[in-house]
């Protein structure tokens, strides 16, 4: 982190060696193991030097989802989900403990207007949504993980992937809307939510990227640059006909 007071920075997390240790304690001295992903989490009330801040982070490896709190006088560190078993766990689909979940290297993750995270769980090629505004899930058991887009049914016909099926409606090459439970991801990284609560993700080895509203959680989009080419294309041809 960028200490501005003294123009530098200053690690508020892990000792550079690896492993799994430290919950509860100073953030600093605790291991973590290839993390990845950072992600703030919005509508806290911070005082100076950043109190009260809290800060959500993948711990790649050791298959959980990690936060930082800014105290006084340092950051602590604690576990939010993943029990440290990797794998994918179908009851996990419709909702389960966070912190007794399987998680199959987690990755990028991002919040929602309502304190909800959301976080690739690239192993099971699909997105997790952890009910992070029910409060800390060690104080609130009731905290829980689902999946909100993905299917880990996936197969290979030919030497080529069959990422996408049971697709709704087809509106141009490259562009659809299909259920988010018939969605077939196979390479995810990254994901970002934009402020209308839209959350936007990559599949890189099907070379597409994908959009899906929060609040209707039922249908997810296909952004694709060839398909916006077509429209143009169609409406100019329209256009020069018109003349």
């Amino acid at each position: 982190m960028l200490d501005k007071n003294r123009n530098a920075l200053v690690t508020i997390a892990g000792t550079g060696e690896s492993g799994f240790q430290g919950d509860g304690g100073n953030a600093r001295l605790a291991l973590l193991r290839k993390p990845e992903g950072l992600a703030v989490k919005p509508g806290l009330e911070v005082g100076a030097d950043n109190v009260g801040r809290e800060l959500y982070f993948a711990d790649f490896v050791n298959q959980r989802i990690r936060k930082l709190v800014r105290g006084t006088n340092e950051w602590t560190i604690y576990t939010v989900a993943g029990s440290g078993v990797m794998g994918d766990d179908p009851l996990c689909d419709s909702g389960c403990l966070a912190l007794e979940a399987s998680l199959w290297n987690p990755r990028s993750l991002a919040f929602a207007s309502n304190q909800d995270l959301y976080f690739v769980d690239s192993g099971s090629h699909k997105i997790r949504r952890l009910t992070t505004s029910l409060g800390d899930p060690r104080a609130n058991p009731n905290a829980t993980i689902s999946t909100f887009l993905g299917n880990s049914d996936w197969t290979a016909e030919n030497g080529m992937w069959q990422a996408f099926r049971g697709v709704a409606k087809v509106m141009l090459p490259g562009h659809f809307e299909s259920p988010n439970a018939d969605l077939h991801l196979r390479a995810l990284y990254a994901l970002t939510i934009d402020k209308y609560d839209r959350l936007w993700t990559i599949d890189s080895d099907s070379n597409r990227i994908f959009m899906a509203p929060l609040v209707n959680r039922t249908l997810v989009w296909l952004v694709d640059d060839f398909g916006n080419f077509l429209a143009r294309l169609v409406a100019s041809k329209f256009k020069d006909n018109s003349t």
